[in-house]
């Protein structure tokens, strides 16, 4: 349904520049009314109410009105005057751009975002002293608990900073390079948790023997005191690309005071990463004498999932811009098509500390085992569209201020949370035990969408 409805937006956005520029008649070449010297295309004008004759060329010979420096321009009192041959007064113009075309031009933005959170399946729970042995910990049991996990974390606002710089190729403005980088900040999420036996802490599972729910016990009374810590982390997204811009569409160049349009196209490369990390660890105790075990036994155990999605594609957009005196405002719609290569590494490890014996250590902790550890790599075929707009203030002729949103859509993402297993065969366990019974827990891959939306607040020089 989002996706659907950015799509419909951005159609409604490219299609309003066009529209409003087809109800405005266009006006015959002549020679620019702000002074001799300038760049004035013969494009759209102010409307000209029916029956109206359009404005006449200057007679040969006849001197125009003095230079008046102007992004903009339409046909206001001093070209009026000029063209019928009477004296030009001053023409209250606003001055918006240089003597000279800008050719070059550098932004840079302060980025206010939110990104998707990365979501957690039950991690960590906990239940009363004097729950039954059966059921301490066991999701859905009486008085169970989750302490972490079940739920999205990393969603809180980012910092970020943008930055984008591009040449015009012609005084024109019709022909341009551009670029742009952009980088939000990271995030991360922990929790720590440790009991002697009460409260009972444990690590939900379902066992793939039996179907049913089960739990790994960090901490029970007279049998195992432990400590168990997780943490999540989320990098920000990172963005680049480069394209070219061409004018599809424009007002004159030379406007006094009076609104202009312009609708550019894009075309070119763009490149998104984003990169995932999950880890839990526990530290246990044996307090259970002639369980088989010495007491005083430690045992520590560890699972790693990261993932890493990178996006390459080719970028289409488009660029409405609407100004009015020094005020203007930016609609930006573009979709990538491409491909996000992603990688995910899932490690595990066991590691028994007895009492005046060398440690030894497994492969494999509790949801990675040896029937899912290791690294795995896969191309998925996918699409980004993103909308921008923006509004802005132009200072002086060379700088602007201003202010807008972004949002933007990634489909099939790898998060690595996502990647979990619930589905545990106790008999895989880094224990004496004979490996029987289903193959699990296994590796999907589990893809999904990620969005990123933020306000952007910005500065461009232009020389």
């Amino acid at each position: 349904m989002r996706l659907r409805t950015s799509l419909a937006l951005a159609a409604w956005t490219c299609g309003l520049i066009p529209y409003l520029a087809a109800q405005r008649p266009v006006r015959p070449s002549a020679p620019c009314p702000c002074g001799a010297g300038r760049s004035c295309r013969a494009t759209l004008g102010p409307p000209i109410p029916p029956g109206s004759p359009l404005p006449p060329a200057p007679r040969p010979g006849l001197a125009l009105a003095a230079p008046v420096e102007s992004s903009v321009s339409h046909y206001g009192p001093a070209a009026a005057a000029a063209a019928a041959g009477a004296p030009a007064a001053a023409a209250p113009c606003v001055t918006t751009s240089p003597a000279r075309p800008a050719r070059l031009w550098w932004a840079n933005e302060a980025l206010l975002w939110w990104q998707s959170g990365a979501h957690l399946p039950p991690l960590v729970t906990a239940a009363p002293g004097g729950t039954p042995f059966g059921q301490a910990g066991v999701l859905g049991a009486p008085g169970t608990a989750t302490l972490f996990g079940a739920d999205y974390v990393n969603t809180g606002l980012r910092g970020g900073w943008r930055t984008r710089a591009g040449a015009w190729l012609d005084d024109e403005h019709r022909n341009a390079l551009e670029g742009e980088y952009l980088t939000l900040g990271n995030q991360a999420t922990a929790f720590a948790a440790g009991s002697g036996g009460d409260p009972i802490l444990a690590r939900p599972f379902i066992n793939s023997l039996t179907g049913g729910q089960a739990a790994q016990l960090v901490a029970f009374p007279g049998l195992v005191s432990g400590n168990v810590a997780a943490s999540a982390a989320s990098s920000g997204l990172v963005g680049a690309g480069g394209w070219l811009r061409h004018n599809w569409l424009a007002s004159n160049s030379c406007v006094c005071d009076g609104p202009s349009y312009r609708l550019d196209t894009t075309l070119g490369y763009r490149y998104l990463r984003l990169s995932d990390h999950l880890g839990v660890s526990e530290r246990l105790t044996d307090l259970a004498p002639g369980a088989g075990i010495p007491p005083g036994t430690v045992i520590l155990l560890n699972d790693r999932f990261s993932t890493l999605n990178e996006f390459h594609g080719a970028d289409f957009g488009l660029i409405g811009r609407a100004q009015r005196g020094r005020w203007y405002s930016t609609a930006t719609a573009r979709l990538a098509v491409g491909a996000n290569v992603t990688g995910t590494h899932i490690a595990g490890a066991t590691t028994v500390n007895v009492p005046g014996v060398a440690p030894l250590t497994q492969t494999g902790g509790l949801q990675a085992l040896a029937s899912n550890i290791g690294g795995y790599h896969h191309t998925y075929a996918t699409a980004v569209p993103e909308l921008g707009l923006t509004l802005g203030y132009q200072l002086t002729p060379r700088l602007r201020v201003y202010g807008g949103y972004t949002f933007l859509y990634w489909f099939n993402v790898l998060r690595a949370g996502d990647q979990l297993d619930p589905r545990v065969n106790p008999n895989l366990l880094p224990t004496p035990r004979p490996p029987e019974g289903p193959i699990r827990p296994l590796y999907g891959p589990n893809d999904t969408e990620f969005w990123a939306q933020g306000i952007n607040l910005g500065m461009e020089l232009r020389y």
